[in-house]
């Protein structure tokens, strides 16, 4: 892995995760001497980390099969010579008895792999608007040669690939996929299509370390996880850590005690698996109220009045109550503001927005 000697790696440091990495150690090269001794002692470190990578990947692949466990190795990749059997290969080799030794009859002469000839066009034609383009063409030629049913198969083509380009839900769905179902379709069906990875900024992650002091501050049995993060939550700036603590402390919800804190659930709408957590659960006159925890001091869309109908509805179904006595209520803790909707969405209504798109 050494970006040394191998050009497809970065150099460590310019990587997020570079305190992971071995590292070159520049400020002591001060001869021909030093510097042959510092990049083999770089080498080797890299060698280590390789190895010990390889153990980490092998524990995880040996210890996760069920039934049976296939062991394989490839002779080739993109090198000229063949690949020799890794280390954690040849102990895994000698403890189920069988060699790791290559066969060489059985192996190819030559490279396969470099016998394949790889082209690409440059630049990538857009075949959709090259479809679009000749349509315009057609409609805007005025010789009478031109018919209408050529602009019309086009029209269809293009029809036909937004068909093929349409978006279904998966099976599975997070209540903050319900909002930006609501807020903004076309947004969230460009995210399923091409998935981007969460951003993990200093603001998600501060919501994810307060949760996890309000736990520990109740006592909760259970702990906020960063899988119960989404890219589709709404992120936004918020106070420092000490601060969001104390403002919590001095609201109302700090002298009541939680039913329960930190419940997960699934429920089922128009087919479709809805997953969520609900930060809190507090006990009332008329039944039970649910609060969403909010770092941010911002209120909310209407659309992102879809979480607390959510969890209002998954409640009811888990307590076996009326949804009638549950309510629902936003906290944001930089401004100890309560916020309640009086118009939350219905179980029916839910149900129609997952089917009407």
């Amino acid at each position: 892995i050494s970006w040394l000697h191998n050009e497809a790696e970065i150099p460590f440091e310019l990587r997020g995760d570079s305190l992971e990495f071995p590292t070159l150690d520049l400020s002591v090269l001060q001869d021909a001497k030093s510097v042959t001794a510092e990049f083999k002692r770089f080498k080797d470190a890299c060698a280590d980390f390789r190895m010990e990578e390889e153990w980490r990947l092998a524990y995880v692949a040996v210890t996760r099969a069920k039934k049976t466990l296939h062991c394989t190795m490839s002779y080739w990749d993109d090198r000229i010579n063949i690949d020799k059997a890794s280390e954690v290969f040849k102990v895994v080799c000698n403890f189920l008895g069988v060699s790791s030794d290559i066969d060489s009859n059985s192996v190819p002469a030559s490279n396969p792999l470099l016998q394949r000839e790889i082209s690409e066009v440059w630049p990538i034609p857009n075949l959709r608007l090259a479809t679009l383009q000749k349509a315009a063409d057609i409609y805007n030629k005025t010789e009478a040669s031109v018919n209408d049913s050529d602009a019309n198969l086009l029209i269809k083509q293009i029809e036909d690939r937004r068909i093929q380009d349409s978006v279904y839900f998966p099976p599975r769905l997070s209540v903050s996929t319900l909002i930006a179902l609501r807020e903004d379709p076309a947004a969230l069906a460009a995210a399923i299509r091409r998935p981007m990875p969460f951003l993990q900024d200093q603001f998600a992650r501060r919501g994810t370390d307060f949760h996890n002091w309000i736990e520990k501050h109740l006592k909760a049995e259970t702990l906020f996880s960063d899988e119960d993060l989404d890219y589709f939550d709404p992120i936004e700036e918020d106070g420092k850590l000490e601060d969001l603590k104390n403002k919590w402390l001095t609201s109302h919800w700090a002298t009541k005690s939680p039913y329960k804190l930190e419940v997960p659930f699934e429920t089922v709408l128009a087919g479709v698996l809805i997953r969520g957590r609900i930060d809190a659960i507090y006990k009332t006159e008329s039944g039970y109220e649910v609060v969403d925890w909010k770092t941010g001091s911002k209120k909310l869309s209407e659309a992102a009045a879809i979480q607390l109908a959510m969890y209002r509805l998954a409640w009811a179904k888990i307590a076996e109550v009326p949804v009638e006595s549950v309510s629902a209520a936003f906290h944001y803790v930089p401004t100890g503001e309560d916020d309640r909707r009086s118009d939350l969405l219905t179980e029916a209504e839910l149900v129609a927005l997952l089917e009407k798109h």
